[in-house]
C-alpha cells in the first residue's frame, strides 16, 4: 500500500466516521426514538403484563449483544496493523461489526431510558439529559484529540474523568424506584436478578472487547471516536442493572408475604368477600382505604364523606386526625375534591399549585391520588392517598384503585336493594 492509498483511506474513514456517527447520534437522540423501537411490543396483544414486556426487552437486547460479541471475536487480527495490506473483505467486516455493536448498544441504552421513563421520578429527565450530553461530548473530544495533540493532557483527561464519574451517578439515579420490584413474585425476582446480572457481565465483556488488542483498531481507525462512544453506551446500563440486581436480592426475603398480599388484592377476593358479608358502608370504606394504602405503597391516607353539605372525616391511616381540619380549611383543594368524576392523580405535589400547601404539614409527601366514591352519579366521599415519591403511583396501581372504587359502588347498590326488600 503506497502513501497516497494510506492517506486516502484515512481521509475517507474520517469523513465517513463523521457522517455515520452524526447520523447515528441524531437517530438515537430523537425524542421519539424509544417509542418507535418499542411500539411493536405495545401493539402485541399477547403481552398484556408490563413486567412480561420488561423481561421481553431484557431478553431481546441480551441475545443481540451476545451474538454481536461472539461475532466480534472473529474479526481478523491483521486489522490491528495499519501498515499491513488491506483486504476489502476485512474492511467491510470490521466496519459492519463496529456499526452493529454501536447500534445494539444504543438499543441497550434505549431499554434503560424507556423503562426509567415508565417508572420515572422527578430527576429522571435531568439524569437523561446529562447522559445524552456526555454521550455527545466525550466522543467528539476523543475525535478531536487525535488531531490536536495538546488536548490530551490539558483538557481531555480531566474532562474524561469528570464525565465518566458524572455519567455513573446519572445512570445510577435515573430510576431509583424499587416498589415495583418488591411487588414481583419470587420466581420473577429470581428471573430478574439473573437477567440483570447476566446483562451486567455482558456489558463488562463488551467494554473489555472494545479496548482489546485485537478489536480496538476496528473502532479507532475505521470510525474515529467510536471506541469512546461504544464504551460510554456500554457503560450507561451498568449502574442501572446493578441497582436492579441489588433491589431483587434485598426484597427477595419478603417475597412470600408480598406475593400473598398482591394475589389477594389483585383478585379482589378479599374485598368481594367483605362486601358479600357486610352491608356497613363505613366498614367497607375503611377496608378499602387500608387496602389502597398498602397496595400502592403510600405513606398515609384518609377518607372524607359529604353529608348535608358538610365534609366529615370517615377514615384516616397513618395521620393524626388533627390534620384533617387543616386539609379541610383549604377551599381550593376541597373544591377540587368535591367536583371529582374520575381519579385525580398529582404526580408532583410541590409542583402542583392546588396541593403544594400540603407540604406545610406533611413534609415527605411527593405525590397523591384522590379516588371519588359515587352513589350512582352523586359524589358521597373521597379517598385520598399520599405517596412519598413523586410519580409514586403507577398505571397498575391506578387500575387497582379504580377496581376498589367500583367495588364500593357495587356495595352501595347492594345496600340499597337490601333496604328495599326488608
Amino acid at each position: 500500500m503506497n502513501a497516497f492509498d494510506g492517506e486516502f483511506i484515512q481521509l475517507s474513514n474520517t469523513v465517513s466516521s463523521l457522517l455515520i456517527l452524526s447520523g447515528l447520534m441524531i437517530v438515537f437522540f430523537n425524542s421519539y426514538y424509544s417509542n418507535i423501537i418499542f411500539n411493536s411490543f405495545e401493539i402485541n396483544k399477547r403481552i398484556e403484563d408490563e413486567n412480561e414486556t420488561y423481561f421481553t426487552h431484557l431478553k431481546g437486547i441480551g441475545i443481540i449483544l451476545f451474538i454481536l460479541y461472539a461475532i466480534s471475536v472473529f474479526v481478523p487480527k491483521s486489522l490491528n496493523e495499519v501498515t499491513l495490506e488491506y483486504k476489502l473483505t476485512h474492511i467491510i467486516a470490521a466496519n459492519l461489526v463496529t456499526l452493529a455493536i454501536i447500534i445494539a448498544l444504543m438499543g441497550s441504552v434505549a431499554v434503560v431510558f424507556y423503562w426509567s421513563l415508565r417508572r420515572r421520578k422527578s430527576s429522571t429527565n435531568i439524569a437523561r439529559l446529562i447522559i445524552i450530553a456526555i454521550l455527545i461530548l466525550l466522543p467528539v473530544l476523543d475525535y478531536l484529540e487525535f488531531y490536536i495533540s495538546w488536548l490530551e493532557f490539558w483538557v481531555a483527561k480531566p474532562i474524561y474523568f469528570v464525565g465518566i464519574v458524572t455519567l455513573f451517578f446519572a445512570s445510577y439515579t435515573i430510576s431509583s424506584k424499587k416498589h415495583w420490584i418488591a411487588l414481583l413474585r419470587r420466581e420473577e425476582k429470581v428471573k430478574l436478578a439473573l437477567a440483570s446480572s447476566a446483562l451486567f457481565v455482558l456489558h463488562i465483556m463488551i467494554i473489555n472487547r472494545i479496548f482489546s488488542h485485537e478489536f480496538d483498531h476496528s473502532f479507532d481507525y475505521y470510525l474515529r471516536g467510536s471506541d469512546m462512544l461504544a464504551f460510554l453506551l456500554a457503560f450507561v446500563p451498568l449502574p442501572y442493572y446493578f441497582r436492579v440486581f441489588i433491589n431483587c436480592i434485598l426484597t427477595l426475603p419478603a417475597s412470600d408475604v408480598v406475593e400473598r398480599k398482591k394475589s389477594e388484592i389483585n383478585s379482589l377476593t378479599y374485598l368481594n368477600r367483605i362486601i358479600a358479608e357486610n352491608n356497613d358502608i363505613s366498614h367497607i370504606t375503611e377496608i378499602v382505604t387500608g387496602l389502597a394504602l398498602h397496595s400502592t405503597g403510600s405513606i398515609a391516607a384518609w377518607t372524607q364523606v359529604y353529608k348535608n353539605g358538610k365534609t366529615e372525616l370517615g377514615s384516616i391511616k397513618n395521620l393524626d386526625p388533627m390534620y384533617f381540619d387543616f386539609f379541610n380549611s383549604n377551599k381550593e383543594f376541597q373544591h377540587r375534591l368535591s367536583k371529582l368524576n374520575e381519579l385525580w392523580v398529582v404526580d408532583s405535589v410541590k409542583r402542583d399549585r392546588t396541593t403544594r400547601f400540603l407540604l406545610n404539614s406533611i413534609k415527605t409527601v411527593g405525590s397523591l391520588v384522590a379516588i371519588p366514591i359515587n352513589d350512582k352519579k352523586k359524589l358521597i366521599g373521597t379517598i385520598i392517598l399520599f405517596h412519598k415519591d413523586e410519580y409514586g403511583i403507577g398505571k397498575n396501581e391506578l387500575t387497582l384503585l379504580r377496581a376498589y372504587r367500583d367495588s364500593i359502588s357495587v356495595a352501595l347498590e347492594n345496600s340499597r336493594l337490601l333496604a328495599k326488600t326488608v
